[in-house]
């Protein structure tokens, strides 16, 4: 039973008498929200899960069992990554039920309009719930995708550091398809090589499903495109960016017949490009059912594309000669150095910080493109930059417009840009372009001697590699973002819960006040405004500590002892209670945020009960590592409980709910240590090598 649910035998009476038309029209809500691409097939089993997604509300409002909705809410992310929906579409399908449900409530006959705003308020609370049992769940999707992500990038980085020059292409895309087919769940992934001299489009086989004959494979292999006469890869080509052909056999002059010959319903077509050079197409195709790839899904196929285009660019850099292979080596090598920075300042430093090595210039500067001008975002050695550039009128503009690098070796030459008493004695600039849109611009200034082609080529393909990276990192924001938004909806409904219970008791206590001194019973009334007034203390106490922990959840991204320190310097100078601080020497734990966040959360929760519930005058907090777990401990000298009794009654409150939910969302675990008269201790281990 999940305590901090809400519960409502008559709302949930009414949901499974009408669930046959809630699940009917919420069939019909998230057909509308998905639009006519998606397979019949696949839209024609919705009703069944729309009237299993209602029997599980029914089943948690009628008698607090949280598993079968939790479930159903994690099989919609599941979902979600497999079906290639966008995650507005997601949350709006979702939602679109609580709709469909209170018009039900409140056309139910016998139902008060008092009955019926109780029930809203219930239906609030767990589609509340739900929509951040969701938000986790797609969180926990991209965490996953940008992991798979990075490792994939490094294995290409690997093997185009490790394989013989002339045999770099191949070794890329061989294992370019295998990962590509593993991240897209797909089974037939192909390659076109651009022939630049002759507009050739040559194909390779990558992987292809079992369900596809030899003989098509060979008449595949075996035929070379002319770009110019085929509509679907000429646009790929034009737009630089993935391209999806949902019918195959709806689309005969936009298809090249080689490809409706082997069986495809879809395709998405991904390039691989460097410095806005195709060098090669990817062709993934599903031959089973339509397919409409999701925005997310062609934007992971196309990183790791770069990635390969970037591997395959560094072998052509190999042949034109040896000084150009001692750079690619160098490329690489920083490439994977980035690969392993999540977050976004760290990534910035590093690219201004290795570009000055690069080439030895004095000065590099990072500008974003935001709201139509360039603003600073990083900058490394020499004087301060300007804070923004516009767009029209500034060299990182006219880099980032044209797509290409600008070299100026002689400001001198171009007084529209430079004034004399600020120019530097050369400047070269970089368009930063991921996923084929400009984001930005790399500055790098004053190196001695002249910016050269050799200068210009390898930090054009520095740049590529940067701007992905820096994708990456912002995409790592979002995530870190994700989890801030979920522990303040937690905190929130903490809040409402706690202060929900005290006001009712309140409420109860001044009741039975009004009627004791109606009865002229004064000392019972006295008794009774006493209770009134240590409620009124604690739910003063609660909230102002909610309070303290809303504001305290953006300090939580930072260092994990530090917070911890300032909390409990918090607790005993409010509470007069001195929490004793014990770290194994030596001792540092390098938490992720989110998990740091959670941990805190813990302990916090843990003194919580201290103060409330246990009479303690001492209490201590204990940080140690044992073997390859992090072990935080919380013990005091108060009065106990006996913990079987307590679980074994369904106790222990929402508070050790949430601090084992919380344990479990890291993948660790509470341990609950108690007897009566001889004090307790909350254990939370966790493993050491958690990933950011």
């Amino acid at each position: 039973m999940d305590e901090s649910l809400p519960t409502h035998p008559q709302l949930a009476e009414i949901i499974l008498r009408r669930r046959q038309e809630i699940a009917a029209g919420w069939a019909e809500s998230i057909q509308r929200v998905l639009g006519e691409r998606f397979s019949q097939s696949w839209l024609d089993t919705i009703p069944a899960n729309t009237l299993h997604g209602v029997q599980s509300m029914a089943a948690l409002l009628s008698g607090g069992d949280a598993k079968p909705l939790r479930e159903f809410v994690t099989g919609i992310g599941a979902y979600r990554m497999r079906h290639s929906f966008e995650p507005w579409q997601v949350m709006e399908g979702m939602l679109s039920c609580k709709g469909l449900v209170t018009g039900w409530v409140r056309s139910e006959p016998g139902v008060d309009p008092e009955a019926a705003l109780a029930m809203s308020d219930v239906l609030d609370r767990m589609f509340h719930w739900m929509a951040a049992l969701l938000v986790r769940s797609l969180a926990s999707g991209m965490t996953s995708s940008l992991r798979v992500q990075n490792e994939q990038a490094a294995r290409l980085l690997e093997i185009a550091h490790n394989t013989p020059e002339a045999q770099i292409a191949g070794a890329v895309l061989d294992q370019l398809a295998i990962d590509i087919a593993a991240a897209a769940s797909v089974d037939h992934v192909n390659f076109y090589l651009v022939d630049e001299d002759s507009r050739t489009l040559i194909p390779k086989l990558g992987v292809n499903g079992p369900v596809m004959s030899a003989a098509v494979k060979q008449t595949f292999a075996s035929t070379p495109l002319d770009i110019q006469e085929d509509a679907f890869f000429s646009r790929v080509m034009e737009l630089k960016e993935p391209l999806v052909c949902y019918d195959v056999a709806a689309e005969p002059a936009f298809v090249h017949p080689a490809l409706r010959a082997m069986g495809f319903k879809s395709i998405l077509a991904v390039p691989l490009a460097v410095r806005r050079q195709v060098l090669v197409l990817v062709v993934i195709g599903s031959l089973h059912e339509h397919r409409n790839y999701s925005r997310e899904q062609a934007d992971l196929v196309w990183n790791i594309a770069g990635i390969a285009a970037l591997a395959i660019e560094n072998a052509r850099l190999y042949r034109v000669s040896s000084l150009l292979l001692g750079e690619s080596e160098g490329l690489q090598r920083v490439a994977s150095a980035l690969l392993q920075e999540l977050e976004l300042d760290e990534v910035l430093e590093t690219v201004c910080r290795e570009m000055l090595q690069l080439t030895r210039a004095t000065g590099s500067a990072i500008y974003f493109l935001e709201d139509d001008v360039l603003r600073l975002g990083f900058y490394n050695g020499g004087r301060p930059p300007l804070e923004w550039l516009p767009v029209e009128h500034s060299l990182a503009g006219k880099a980032l417009l044209q797509g290409q690098p600008v070299v100026i070796n002689r400001p001198a030459d171009h007084p529209d840009f430079f004034r004399p008493d600020a120019a530097p004695g050369n400047l070269l600039v970089v368009p930063l372009i991921a996923n084929g849109k400009g984001i930005g611009a790399l500055l790098l200034a004053n190196k001695p001697g002249d910016f050269t082609s050799s200068d210009t080529r390898f930090t054009s393909t520095f740049a590529d590699q940067a701007a992905i990276a820096i994708e990456n990192a912002r995409l790592h924001q979002q995530v870190h973002q994700l989890a801030v938004l979920e522990e303040r909806e937690r905190l929130a409904r903490e809040i409402h819960d706690n202060l929900a219970q005290s006001l009712s008791t309140l409420k109860l206590l001044s009741s039975n006040v009004s009627e004791l001194l109606r009865q002229g019973q004064v000392e019972q009334a006295w008794s009774f405004l006493a209770d009134m007034t240590r409620t009124a203390s604690e739910a003063h106490a609660d909230a102002r500590e909610a309070i303290f922990n809303l504001r305290q959840s953006a300090s939580l991204q930072g260092e994990f002892l530090p917070v911890l320190q300032s909390y409990l310097a918090r607790y005993k100078s409010t509470y007069n209670i001195e929490p004793h601080l014990e770290v194994q020497p030596g001792l540092n734990p390098a938490l992720p945020p989110r998990a740091g966040i959670q941990v805190t959360r813990i302990i916090q929760e843990a003194l919580t009960n201290v103060r409330k519930h246990s009479g303690a005058s001492a209490v201590r907090v204990r940080l140690e590592q044992i073997g390859e777990s992090y072990r935080f401990s919380v013990e005091d000298n108060g009065s106990g409980f006996d913990v079987d009794r307590v679980l074994e009654l369904g106790g222990g409150g929402v508070g050790l709910h949430v601090m084992r939910e919380r344990a479990q969302g890291m993948g660790g675990e509470v341990e609950i240590i108690s007897e009566p008269g001889a004090g307790t201790c909350i254990v939370v281990m966790i493993a050491s090598n958690l990933r950011r």
